[in-house]
């Protein structure tokens, strides 16, 4: 029994003791025969009880705060093992591919990423591994109904609990700005095509 489990123990049963002893009154608490004693026990049993009741509900709250900040975020996340395979996804990440969640668990992340970009997701994952530093990159990834779009990945790399090397990447969907990037390049571009023609008179 650990010492803060053995404390605790010592101070719920004093608290039982003080309990009958307000009940009861004072020969209560000097009466040690097997009658007080059960009555301690019980009350020390429902006092743990409590405990354990208000665990479970700060227990919950923090279930419901993990949904709302991993489920519901505006970006998608996913938990990837060291080889690769997609462990979790939240919501986002799996409509963002346009799959059910459970399609995309325990799937290669790579199946995801387009093909001219699987050397992009190799690079950042290697450097990932040999620095330990969060890394960024922008690639393409395929939806499951073959359209295209871009995404901003951060990757991190941490251990889970079974001290198992694994990484934890945002995606977030970057297609307009690209688009728009891209839209611009070329009004550059012609621009400049204009500007350096020049009138033979």
């Amino acid at each position: 029994m650990s010492k803060e489990h053995s404390e605790k123990a010592s101070e719920r049963r004093r608290q039982a003791e003080a309990i009958i002893a307000k009940i009861g009154g004072r020969e209560a608490v000097e009466d040690k025969d097997e009658t007080h004693e059960l009555h301690v026990h019980q009350i020390e049993l429902e006092m743990q009880n409590e405990e354990l009741r208000r665990a479970q509900v700060s227990l919950e709250a923090s279930k419901a705060r993990y949904f709302d900040l991993f489920e519901m975020a505006p970006v998608g996340y996913v938990i990837v093992s060291e080889t690769g395979l997609v462990l979790e996804s939240n919501l986002t990440a799996a409509a963002l591919l346009g799959l059910p969640r459970g399609k995309f668990i325990n799937k290669q992340i790579s199946r995801a990423i387009h093909p001219d970009d699987q050397d992009v997701f190799y690079q950042m994952r290697k450097s990932l591994l040999e620095a330990g530093d969060p890394q960024a990159c922008k690639l393409r990834m395929v939806k499951s109904d073959g359209a295209v779009i871009w995404v901003r990945m951060h990757a991190s790399s941490l251990r889970d609990e079974s001290s198992a090397l694994v990484f934890r990447i945002s995606l977030s969907d970057i297609s307009e700005i690209s688009q728009k990037t891209e839209e611009l390049r070329q009004s550059v571009e012609k621009f400049r095509t204009v500007a350096d023609f020049t009138y033979d008179w």
